[in-house]
């Protein structure tokens, strides 16, 4: 499909074309994404892809391929350890409602955050598998509309609060991004940089004005 990300509109292509082209005179925000969709979802969220034509898509449009980063994005423990804060609170349950209709929740099953989202399991279209992740990291953000349509800006850069869950138990943290091309740092309550559990990481852009409508408490 050719989807233009300022008016969401989307146009069908044969799969195999590349990822995206960046062709003069074109929108900057107009992308070619090559997939295979269902034809029962809707033309915006039946994309996929994979990291071969990514990179074909990257070459084709000669996009840079190198990051000049110093920076790690995340220290690491070296062995997964819990979390002895004083301030860590019980955290088998995260529920995030973005609004009425986008309710993701994850819970925790045997070390893991297993995801959810409109009332079912969110499953990898390739594995079958439903998505499960050893930490969860919640940034909160300001969200802001940028047009009539809706569509939202989120500020990225600058600092903010957030939450990291994992091993069933949350903390609150901060983040910190000091430049557009700068990574984005998390720390702990005191300053300190945030010790990530080994494994997969998942982060949720929460809005800030919302922050009441999250959740660590299962419904009934």
């Amino acid at each position: 499909i050719v989807l233009d990300t300022e008016t969401g509109t989307v146009w069908p292509l044969s799969d195999g074309d590349y990822l995206f082209t960046a062709t003069e005179g074109m929108h900057p925000a107009r992308l070619i994404v090559s997939l295979t969709g269902e034809a029962t979802a809707i033309a915006q969220v039946n994309a996929y892809t994979d990291g071969e034509k990514i990179v074909l898509g990257i070459k084709e449009a000669k996009f840079k391929d190198t990051n000049k980063l110093k920076e790690d994005r995340f220290d690491f423990n070296y062995e997964v350890e819990d979390l002895d804060d004083d301030n860590a609170r019980k955290c088998t349950y995260i529920d995030l409602k973005y609004n009425s209709y986008s309710h993701p929740h994850f819970e925790y099953i045997d070390g893991r955050y297993y995801r959810w989202q409109y009332n079912t399991k969110h499953i990898d279209d390739v594995t079958g598998e439903q998505l499960s992740y050893e930490n969860v990291i919640i940034q909160f953000a300001k969200y802001s509309n940028i047009d009539h349509n809706g569509y939202q800006d989120v500020a990225l850069k600058g600092e903010g609060k957030g939450y990291y869950c994992t091993e069933g138990k949350y903390i609150p943290i901060t983040w910190a991004k000091t430049s557009k091309k700068a990574s984005t740092n998390f720390f702990t309550e005191d300053g300190k940089d945030l010790k990530v559990n080994p494994g997969n990481t998942f982060i949720s852009v929460f809005p800030t004005a919302d922050k009441k409508n999250i959740s660590f408490k299962k419904p009934e």
